[in-house]
């Protein structure tokens, strides 16, 4: 009995880490895809306000037929976020997700009194 309840344990804490280390992957997934998301933002706008704008008057003016240049829409989605804190699995990764509070012993030095915001 002392065995299988041993067993039962190590395969939890085994679970568990599996677990921890898996979603530390899907948050990295996450964040690679806002960045490749932004990245495709700012170059759906760079190229809508800046080359396309350009290319479509061609047409206008009547040097190109054919058909028009699709518009390329944003993209307005985001990755959803890991909801890493329920149940309570994992307070080591909610705790070095939090934000860190400035010190306020010196208020002076603190981006908070700088901007006005403290």
């Amino acid at each position: 009995m002392a065995a299988n309840a041993q067993e039962v344990s190590k395969l939890g804490k085994d679970l568990y880490d599996r677990l921890r280390k898996f979603t530390e992957y899907f948050a990295d997934i996450g964040k690679g895809l806002d960045r490749a998301l932004e990245s495709y933002n700012k170059g759906v706008g760079s190229l809508e306000a800046r080359v396309l704008v350009t290319a479509r008057k061609f047409k206008e003016r009547g040097a190109i037929a054919g058909e028009e240049i699709e518009i390329l829409e944003p993209i307005d989605k985001s990755a959803r976020a890991l909801s890493l804190d329920e149940g309570g699995l994992f307070p080591e990764l909610i705790a070095a997700a939090e934000p860190v509070d400035e010190d306020d012993s010196m208020p002076l030095l603190n981006s908070k009194s700088a901007t006005g915001q403290g």
